[in-house]
């Protein structure tokens, strides 16, 4: 959601302006060439002036016969500490300064003896971490299980910036189906620094012979702030070159791979009396082309953790410049692309998956740019620059596509209604726990609803609120409430309701399922029970595999591993993209997938598995249950098998398998 009232003021455009063909109203031009024709002087470095407008009752200093110009350099020098604005009396020549800008009071007011000078000290610090994949930064209430390191504040920095602002963690690179582009770096950061993909940017490769054809963001800020100022530091030659801001100030290239050069340099321009209006910093160890692009791979992760230590050091050198001046920092943190295996550059969900963060703590004032999580898919070219644009007041730039800015949500709290029957039980010494099935296979992790000490009632009706963090609900569809009993006892609930903002999401009505943590032979009895939006019934299958890497040729893949579960009534659940629920394999270890909501009464029958590329996969355990902590319905463990789209003389290989719920595979 929108939480800022950025006030579009109008800078008086200069001679420069108009020879370089940026828009001016016809009037303004002729005014601006004609020289018999008064006109009000260009604002002073750093200040956008607003005609014929005034705070009032907000001055601090008056400072008698000056210039807007020597009004703007005491602002600046003497008063720095506090000064933001000055209202500058047009008969008399006197300036007043002020600690407060027309945002901040809630807007100017008109008066024609004065013109309004307001100190724009917006900066921009856009960070880019080449190669990380979103799902690894999750927020821990959906982080993925791994066996690595990854325990709450392993990325203090990132999971700061997070907490504190906006994240996307699924933003979707290489271009859309009917324009798809390559998701190597090239294309990734010219589409992240342009807003537009490589059909109109034209960087289609990694190659620095080609020329950016749309305006870098920095570009952008620089024609309409004639005194901003940029700086680029990276090991990439790319970086610093063709995909370059063309009016760029400053540039380094450090030391391939060598973060702490590149560190030192954006710590020490954090330094300087001035800093740049927007800075680009470029972190590279990230994108390991070693071990595996995997959240749950520990060399992925160590990678990770080093690089955001170096973004603490940043963060505190900007903390410590905010002491001395009174400047507003948007800190935007974004990724190229994601990757799968050893690599990236394909069309796989996991080379798409890049990630972007907001954050505009850093500054002197109270009001967030962008707070939540974003509430839709996003699209790379959806994402910085338009954001950017819309935090530096770039009202004329245009992006591909039709950008939704800061559409996210916060915390999202929900109300869940319980009323139980009186039937068997008359209470419960056994937890009561709710979680939400999202789509992409994604669960939000399971809040109590029933304090140690408080059950509810039987034959009551019983109201809880809880709270979620938003981040799994992400650009994510939700679609089943999912109630649980931890330990012996149970009860039957006759009415569920779940609602937001006074809105119903869930409905559920039965005097017959019984929720039991010790089901026997009680009719229509489970430990848990899922319904979604139409109260209707569901399950929710999990699938755990057991992979093996010995084979050296088969140490990533770069198809896409499918699963699909069949019932008795000969209906499926179709095909799931398992890398699209929460990335590649970890091969040689145990991955987990939560997925298809399913609410036919059948029986399952068989669970089949698949790879569409002309790579593979070795499958050594399989597992399917229905619901997360039900019984077994399937389980398969022998000698390995190969499964792969292209086949060939290899020992035990198969393109499809179908595991039965007896155990027995048999290949397709």
């Amino acid at each position: 959601m929108r939480t800022h009232p950025l006030p579009h003021e109008r800078r008086i455009p200069t001679t420069r302006d108009i020879l370089l063909g940026r828009p001016a109203s016809l009037a303004l031009v002729l005014a601006l060439l004609a020289p018999s024709v008064a006109l009000a002087d260009p604002a002073p470095e750093y200040f956008v002036v607003t005609e014929n407008a005034a705070v009032p009752g907000h001055n601090i200093e008056i400072l008698d016969n000056r210039t807007p110009e020597e009004c703007a350099e005491a602002c600046l020098a003497e008063y720095a500490d506090w000064c933001v604005s000055f209202d500058y009396d047009t008969d008399k020549d006197d300036c007043f300064l002020q600690d407060v800008r027309g945002e901040d009071v809630g807007g100017l007011t008109t008066h024609s003896q004065y013109d309004h000078y307001s100190l724009f000290n917006r900066h921009v610090l856009l960070i880019g971490v080449d190669g990380l994949r979103g799902d690894a930064i999750m927020p821990d209430s959906s982080r993925i299980n791994c066996e690595v390191e990854q325990m709450p504040g392993r990325y203090p920095a990132l999971e700061g910036l997070i907490a504190g602002g906006a994240f996307h963690d699924e933003v979707q690179t290489g271009g859309v189906s009917e324009n798809p582009q390559s998701t190597y770096s090239g294309p990734g950061w010219a589409s992240v620094f342009t807003g537009y993909w490589a059909d109109e940017h034209g960087i289609t490769s990694n190659s620095s012979s080609l020329v950016m054809q749309e305006d870098h963001i920095f570009d952008l800020i620089e024609d309409e702030y004639p005194w901003a100022s940029s700086a680029v530091v990276g090991d990439w030659v790319n970086i610093t070159t063709n995909l370059a801001p063309d009016g760029m100030d400053e540039s380094y290239k450090n030391p391939y791979k060598n973060s702490r050069e590149a560190t030192d340099t954006v710590v020490g321009w954090l330094e300087e009396t001035h800093a740049h209006t927007a800075i680009f910093y470029y972190l590279h160890n990230v994108d390991i082309h070693a071990d595996a692009y995997d959240p749950c791979d520990q060399d992925y992760a160590d990678q990770i953790v080093a690089e955001d230590a170096m973004i603490q050091e940043v963060l505190d050198a900007l903390d410590a410049r905010l002491e001395d001046h009174k400047e507003d920092w948007l800190i935007v943190v974004a990724s190229d692309h994601g990757g799968r295996g050893t690599g990236h550059g394909g069309q796989s969900a996991s080379e798409r998956r890049a990630f972007m963060i907001l954050n505009n703590e850093y500054s002197t004032t109270d009001t967030p740019y962008c707070t939540g999580t974003f509430s839709k898919p996003m699209l790379q070219t959806g994402g910085v620059a338009p954001h950017i644009a819309d935090f530096m007041g770039l009202e004329n730039a245009t992006f591909d596509g039709d950008p939704m800015l800061c559409d996210t949500v916060g915390a999202r709290t929900f109300t869940v209604t319980t009323t139980t029957s009186t039937q068997t039980y008359s209470d419960t010494d056994s937890p009561l726990y709710a979680q939400f099935v999202l789509s992409d296979g994604m669960l939000t992790e399971p809040v109590r609803l029933d304090g140690p000490d408080d059950d509810f009632e039987m034959g009551d009706e019983n109201t809880f609120v809880i709270s979620m963090d938003g981040a799994p609900f992400s650009g994510r569809e939700m679609l089943g409430l999912r109630l649980e009993i931890r330990g012996n006892d149970g009860w039957r609930p006759s009415e569920i309701t779940v609602a937001e903002n006074g809105n119903t999401v869930f409905d559920y009505s039965s005097e017959t399922q019984l929720i039991d943590g010790n089901c026997s032979s009680s009719q229509n009895c489970d430990d848990q029970l899922t319904v979604d939006p139409d109260g209707e019934v569901q399950r929710v299958f999990q699938l755990v595999l057991e992979t093996d890497d010995d084979d050296a040729s088969y140490g990533a893949t770069t198809g896409v591993p499918e699963a699909r579960v069949l019932f008795d009534d000969d209906t499926d659940t179709g095909w799931i993209a398992l890398d699209k629920l929460r990335g590649d394999f970890g091969f040689g270890q145990v991955d987990t997938y939560t997925f298809s909501m399913d609410e036919s009464g059948a029986d399952v029958e068989s669970l089949e598995l698949r790879n569409t590329d002309s790579d593979g996969w070795l499958a050594t355990r399989i597992a399917l249950y229905s619901d997360v902590h039900q019984g077994m319905l399937i389980f398969w463990d022998e000698d390995p098998v190969l499964i792969d789209a292209a086949c060939g003389p290899t020992v035990h290989c198969a393109e499809v398998v179908t595991v039965d719920t007896s155990g027995t595979m048999s290949e397709l």
